[in-house]
């Protein structure tokens, strides 16, 4: 992992994704592990959430506490700028998922 201080990013290879990390996704205290944990772990992957190029997903870190994760994604990259332990309306979103499926 390298970190890069002018462009405020951190950036990894993962499963041949160039992921990025910006420094706002690190904001509420959640790791790089953790995150890669959630998204190789997924529970839900929503697209173009509310109209804008934005990825969200749900997904364990690895005591189990789900996580909400938002990025935007290219072909072969991964732009990570939001991460935090998932609040009550994405809970409730995952639920209705699970419910439908």
């Amino acid at each position: 992992m390298g970190c890069n201080e002018n462009m405020h990013t951190w950036e990894v290879l993962w499963h041949d994704i160039y992921v990025e990390f910006r420094r706002s996704a690190f904001k509420h205290g959640i790791t790089v592990e953790a995150i890669e944990h959630a998204v190789e772990h997924w529970l839900l992957w929503r697209d173009n959430i509310n109209g804008s190029p934005n990825t969200l997903i749900l997904g364990p870190d690895p005591a189990a506490n789900i996580l909400e994760i938002v990025a935007e994604l290219d072909a072969d990259e991964m732009y990570v700028f939001h991460a935090m332990p998932a609040r009550p309306q994405f809970l409730t979103l995952l639920e209705q998922w699970k419910e439908n499926t």
